[in-house]
């Protein structure tokens, strides 16, 4: 069994219902899907344009602790806990504020 190193997080953007995916990273490397959470919100789907090729559309606070998920196609944004284990719990989906947003700062 090899060693985990840590989490990575991944989004759909899919418009009919949006999610992160989270894997496992072991010592070399290797990505081992863990689950799919629900945002609450919704993508934009299959777009000309990607509107998350963005390097803030999926953010994770600075102590660890909160992951942050745009969903573009519902104009919102969701914040999950981040267990210890790596484990995300769906705390609250929030309006952005604006259309269709695309990234998110700390």
């Amino acid at each position: 069994m090899q060693k985990l190193v840590g989490m990575v997080y991944a989004m759909t953007n899919s418009a009919a219902g949006n999610k992160v995916i989270a894997f496992r990273r072991g010592a070399n490397g290797r990505l081992t899907r863990v689950k799919a959470y629900e945002t609450g919100g919704r993508g934009t789907g299959k777009a000309q344009v990607d509107p998350l090729a963005s390097q803030g559309s999926l953010i994770l606070s600075r102590g660890g602790g909160f992951l942050f998920a745009v969903n573009a196609g519902s104009n919102s944004i969701s914040s999950f806990r981040v267990a210890n284990s790596g484990r995300l719990t769906l705390v609250n989906v929030v309006p952005s504020g604006g259309v269709k947003p695309n990234s998110i700062c700390q």
